[in-house]
């Protein structure tokens, strides 16, 4: 298997790893979910990375898996709280037109409205 064999540029199972790693991280950012992560999390993290480790310790995968999956519940927390949130608006906003408010109509599609419902109402 030529893919799992370590080249002359390295260990292709670390660097596809490392990889992963840099583009969650990456992604992580961007959505403003790695500054929610504890100090301790981000720094073992990053310092993974930083010392070019092969990732053979099983303990130090164990503590990487954990990090990625604590990135991905807050990922999806924000993104369960906007269809949430959506659901909730739509309910408001046929209320309210019921009641006479004719510019209710576009609470429906206002994210920054479904959003703030989503994280009032979480569960």
């Amino acid at each position: 298997m030529a893919d799992t064999q370590p080249d002359e540029g390295g260990d292709m199972p670390s660097d596809s790893i490392r990889k992963m790693l840099i583009k969650s991280m990456t992604k992580s950012k961007r959505q403003g979910l790695w500054f929610r992560l504890s100090r301790q999390e981000r720094s073992l993290y990053t310092l993974a990375l930083n010392l070019k480790v092969k990732f053979e310790s099983i303990p130090l995968m164990r503590a990487l898996v954990s990090i990625l999956k604590r990135l991905g519940e807050l990922g999806n927390g924000n993104y369960n709280s906007m269809l949430r949130g959506t659901q909730i608006a739509w309910v408001f906003a046929s209320v309210a037109e019921e009641w006479g408010n004719v510019g209710a109509r576009i609470w429906r599609n206002d994210r920054n409205y479904a959003f703030y419902l989503g994280h009032l109402f979480a569960k």
